[in-house]
């Protein structure tokens, strides 16, 4: 059982380095035959490489999800939600903007055109990921009647 634990570990660290093709046809197979300790290993490795540098995290972690053939995204987007990173909307792959009801929204959406007041006051620019208190806000500035009943998001 030890002998076999021990090849585990040592495949995981001879192929964090190891890409991950994501622009190939064969994306899951070439994925799934690298442990998926390497690849959190080598995402956070490589946070730590460039934090050392001094990039921030989440300048470090867009040039890791920009950067399609190396690192797997699925990971990538995984460790920006246990830093609590929202990434600009460009990094994440995502359909078109769709005009969404106030009602609608739910944490997760990423706003894709301000939000602004009747009164043209700017509550809200394009790009943030809305956490439940930016959904909240929109909902009270809409109870009021102060915005439109629709904005423009990606789920």
């Amino acid at each position: 059982m030890e002998a076999s634990t021990n090849l585990i570990d040592w495949k995981i660290i001879r192929l964090q380095e190891a890409n991950c093709l994501a622009s190939t046809t064969t994306v899951q197979s070439v994925v799934d035959s690298i442990p998926i300790g390497a690849r959190i290993i080598k995402v956070l490795g490589n946070l730590v490489k460039l934090d050392a540098k001094g990039v921030s995290k989440a300048a470090a972690l867009l040039q890791m999800l920009q950067a399609d053939q190396e690192f797997d995204a699925d990971i990538v987007r995984r460790v920006t939600k246990c830093f609590d990173i929202s990434l600009p909307s460009i990094a994440v792959e995502s359909p078109a903007p769709l005009s969404t009801r106030i009602e609608d929204l739910h944490f997760g959406h990423v706003l894709c055109a301000d939000v602004q007041t009747t009164e043209s006051v700017l509550l809200l620019v394009a790009g943030p990921t809305l956490s439940p208190m930016l959904v909240e806000r929109l909902r009270n500035f809409h109870a009021l009647k102060t915005i439109p009943n629709t904005v423009f998001v990606r789920a």
